[in-house]
């Protein structure tokens, strides 16, 4: 039986990992995720994933490639690893699995 926050579910769900985008592709016969139809193709608004998204997509990638700077965001990671560093090898330190009880 599975079990979700203790509870019995029925019937067992299932989870999407493939993603939605890349189903729709196989059920719909597409290369191109921008030629999937959004909406019914027999509707005369029709539209496409490509009509719909695309040109946010190029904002979003134009943004992050060409404008954004990216030694910054690399700078913020490595500072967040910093606190953590001093943890390894203390006397009541919280080791993988420790969970809250070991803060």
């Amino acid at each position: 039986m599975q079990q979700i926050g203790g509870l019995d579910v029925f019937p067992v769900a299932g989870e999407l990992t493939y993603g939605l985008e890349r189903l729709a592709m196989y059920l719909q016969g597409k290369d191109n995720v921008y030629d999937l139809a959004f909406n019914d193709p027999q509707s005369p608004d029709f539209k496409t994933y490509g009509d719909v998204f695309l040109e946010n997509e190029r904002q979003f990638s134009a943004a992050n490639f060409e404008v954004y700077e990216r030694g910054g965001a690399e700078a913020a990671v490595r500072g967040h690893g910093a606190p953590g560093a001093a943890l390894p090898g203390r006397e009541g330190a919280a080791g993988p699995g420790a969970g809250a009880a070991g803060l």
